[in-house]
């Protein structure tokens, strides 16, 4: 089946943006029990005048969790990235794989020690600090990599 004879049953007649609740606001600063969605290997490249990496492209995890066992968040998602060529983003992932259990066996690629985050039933859990940077941020809430611990 070709791009041209697929069908959806989505279209976007049906949106109205006018109608569209926009009132969400960040997650309070708190620690948070947070499952673990996925960590998706993929490469970026640093343009961050005088970086070590600058023009060069680097392995980053991008994280998705959803914060569970809150009465006001229960739901609601977080996003992290772990950039693996700096000591946050390895630090970051060595606690996930001690506060989760998911261990990287010898031989295992970061890639594939990650990607099966994403195929966890039940998914993993971690507790950590998620951070209020505020309403105008890009990304308003941060986890705090180095806070991560296992769920109590």
């Amino acid at each position: 089946m070709t791009a041209a004879t697929m069908t959806t049953d989505f279209d976007f007649d049906h949106i109205r943006l006018s109608d569209v609740d926009d009132s969400r606001q960040p997650l309070d600063q708190d620690v948070y029990t947070l499952e673990v969605n996925s960590l998706a290997p993929t490469t970026r490249t640093i343009n961050k005048e005088g970086s070590e990496f600058q023009g060069k492209s680097v392995p980053v995890l991008q994280g998705s969790f959803t914060v569970v066992d809150h009465d006001k968040y229960a739901s609601r998602k977080v996003w992290g990235d772990l950039w693996m060529c700096f000591k946050a983003g390895t630090v970051g992932a060595k606690k996930i794989q001690d506060a989760t259990g998911v261990l990287q066996t010898d031989g295992q690629s970061i890639s594939d020690w990650a990607s099966q985050f994403s195929t966890l039933n039940p998914p993993a859990r971690i507790q950590a600090l998620v951070e209020k940077l505020g309403p105008e941020a890009a990304k308003p809430n941060r986890i705090n990599f180095y806070t991560v611990k296992p769920v109590a």
